[in-house]
């Protein structure tokens, strides 16, 4: 019987995918565990995936971004434990069975492991000066807590957090682009459902877990590697703007969902964001009712652990 099921999401890039599978199978046993990519709409050929007999592959028919991709796939999945992740990521040693019995004994939890990174050309992991312990959520983002402040990511950003101590500890953030949890956890939380393309995937995942009685742990005897990239000019900054105010509709309280759309109004962009929020408004009125569920006091409680209550 299979113990879990990693998900990963892919956009054009196949090789990447091809060097992440073959590391991933270097450290898991394919009798232990499914793997099923999602294709995000490119131009990813299953023939030129080199283990492609080996995993299940699903096509979005259109662009979807990496948070529907995962949830898609997730749904799928036929484990308790699922680890959703990017094509990116590097492992190394005997780490899955501890991750994954963390994984299982904490079902109301997303579980993430210590960041490792990495160079493009680098394949292990580096030193333990480049690990990153998690993060935590900055409501406001401003030079005092992050000196590459952008104005259409003035909210709602993760931030690392410092070194921490121990072997299971709370975050208020995962981060990393690797994680786990229970599928059940994941879908009482609704994943990244009503997110679009791309930005603020981690935030709205940690608050959905936190709001809904959950928390978020980093497992400090893990580490996986990520292959940082430069972010695209290409993106859609309206589609970021758009999964901001997503946030601060459905998870956040009246006078900070105040704030992030009077600053959306402010932005270039914005226009587009607030549109494209008219027409999901339906869906984000659904994902609401567990913030309208509860009073100001209990929801500002059970998302003070993320950070995004402090200055």
């Amino acid at each position: 019987m299979k113990k879990a099921t990693f998900v990963i999401a892919v956009y054009n890039d196949t090789a990447t995918l091809n060097e992440t599978i073959n590391n991933l199978l270097e450290t898991v046993s394919l009798n232990d565990v499914d793997i099923i990519v999602v294709d995000d709409a490119n131009t990813l050929n299953p023939a030129e995936v080199d283990r492609a007999k080996d995993i299940t592959i699903f096509k979005n028919p259109e662009r979807r971004g990496v948070g529907y991709s995962l949830d898609f796939g997730i749904r799928q999945a036929k484990t308790d434990v699922v680890l959703p992740m990017g094509c990116d990521i590097r492992f190394s040693g005997d780490w899955f069975p501890r991750f994954y019995q963390v994984v299982k004994t904490h079902p109301r939890a997303i579980v993430s492991t210590v960041t490792a990174g990495l160079n493009v050309d680098r394949r292990f992991l580096q030193g333990k000066e480049n690990h990153y312990h998690g993060a935590h959520i900055l409501f406001h983002v401003t030079t005092k807590n992050n000196n590459r402040v952008l104005p259409f990511r003035e909210y709602l950003e993760a931030k690392w957090n410092n070194k921490l101590q121990g072997e299971l500890v709370p975050i208020g953030c995962v981060l990393g682009a690797f994680y786990g949890a229970n599928r059940s956890w994941w879908t009482k939380i609704r994943g990244f459902e009503g997110h679009v393309t791309w930005g603020t995937l981690e935030p709205l995942v940690s608050l959905r877990s936190y709001i809904n009685g959950g928390r978020c742990l980093l497992d400090l005897n893990t580490v996986t590697g990520h292959l940082f990239k430069s972010a695209s000019s290409t993106k859609p900054i309206k589609d970021l703007i758009y999964n901001k105010l997503l946030v601060a509709y459905t998870l956040l309280p009246e006078d900070m969902e105040k704030e992030v759309f009077d600053w959306a109004k402010t932005l270039k962009y914005g226009d587009g964001a607030l549109r494209l929020f008219e027409q999901n408004k339906p869906l984000l009125d659904e994902l609401r009712q567990v913030k309208n569920s509860l009073n100001d006091c209990e929801l500002r409680r059970r998302i003070k652990p993320t950070g995004i209550l402090n200055e």
